[in-house]
């Protein structure tokens, strides 16, 4: 009999955090999985902790690696080992909601054509302090819209369909050196987001912890390079023309010098082929008019003195008129701040 849910941890010294997110897994109120540890060759009390819970419920299978192989590898490995229909990622010093499974499987059971889901979250701290709140596009055209700009898909929040997964190869790590990070999910959202539909539950299901040793933290800057290459190669495929690296640089901020010449070209191409879109809903199409405006209307005022600052606000004002009051708000505020500096 299939099982309908395989939960992969890759785990790798979270001796501080793996009880409580082990714990947030068994006390689903979706009971029908089974429970798939990977212990990355863990030199902490990891692998010990891992093993006390399976002895304690069936559910748990723990695989140990024989050599450390980094996240993407220990991820691989669970969905490789995982029989479920869908896989339920999940970080090892995260916690899951009681009912995140059930609502994610019910959901998915019901949506054939929804391929990946997640969820919006809570940051917190190492202490489990409430930091801020995660907010997610919801719907398959704001997220393929969001993929343009960032990832909008929490990973340690997705279930996803496992064959799918499998058939895209998992996840790739194609990072230049161990000094670098390859953001591995956004790369495997993109390499998905023409064979299967996306959807973002808009409710907090997931506490995603933050703290120093978090992969984000300790190579943001390689993070946010690799991710501008992944998202050319998704914009290009999309617009089927050839895009500057140098326009996903300022896209991501990591532009150095920026320059914000053809940003208002390319946004208008992207914003204009997404409101576009048959299935398109009038809410829908308000919200990317208003992000494509608002995303335009930041880069010029960050940016007053470059030659190419007008023309942004120009095309930010053609895409959403209504923003002139907001924009000469946001203008003044800029211009005291730099009169301030100046004296």
């Amino acid at each position: 009999m299939t099982i309908p849910v395989s939960v992969v941890m890759p785990v790798y010294n979270s001796q501080d955090f793996l009880p409580e997110a082990i714990e947030s897994i068994l006390s689903q109120t979706f009971r029908d999985f089974e429970f798939i540890i990977v212990d990355d060759c863990s030199t902490d009390n990891s692998a010990a902790i891992a093993l006390d819970y399976q002895k304690r419920d069936a559910r748990i299978r723990i695989h140990h690696h024989e050599q450390n192989t980094g996240i993407v590898g220990a991820r691989n490995t669970g969905l490789e080992l995982a029989q479920g229909k869908y896989i339920a990622w999940m970080d090892s010093d995260d916690v899951s909601m009681p009912e995140r499974l059930a609502k994610q499987f019910l959901f998915m059971q019901s949506h054939p054509e929804v391929g990946i889901t997640s969820t919006n979250a809570i940051m917190i701290d190492e202490k489990g302090n409430s930091l801020s709140d995660i907010q997610m596009p919801q719907t398959h055209i704001l997220i393929t819209w969001a993929f343009c700009f960032y990832d909008p898909i929490i990973n340690p929040a997705v279930m996803a369909n496992r064959e799918l997964c499998s058939q895209a190869g998992g996840y790739r790590d194609l990072a230049k050196d161990k000094t670098e990070y390859f953001p591995e999910d956004y790369d495997l959202w993109i390499r998905l987001s023409n064979q299967t539909h996306f959807y973002n539950f808009n409710e907090v299901l997931l506490k995603l912890r933050k703290h120093g040793k978090n992969i984000t933290s300790t190579r943001l800057q390689s993070t946010l390079r690799n991710s501008s290459l992944i998202c050319r190669a998704y914009l290009q495929s999309m617009l089927g023309r050839e895009i500057p690296q140098t326009h996903l640089e300022m896209v991501w901020g990591i532009a150095n010098p920026p320059r914000l010449r053809g940003i208002p070209q390319l946004i208008e191409k992207l914003y204009s082929r997404s409101i576009n879109l048959p299935e398109i809903s009038p809410l829908e199409k308000q919200l990317i008019r208003e992000d494509a405006a608002m995303r335009l209307i930041r880069m010029a005022v960050k940016y007053p003195f470059d030659p190419y600052s007008l023309p942004v606000l120009r095309q930010a004002l053609k895409i959403n008129p209504k923003f002139h009051i907001y924009l000469f708000e946001k203008l003044l505020r800029k211009a005291s701040t730099l009169r301030e500096k100046a004296r």
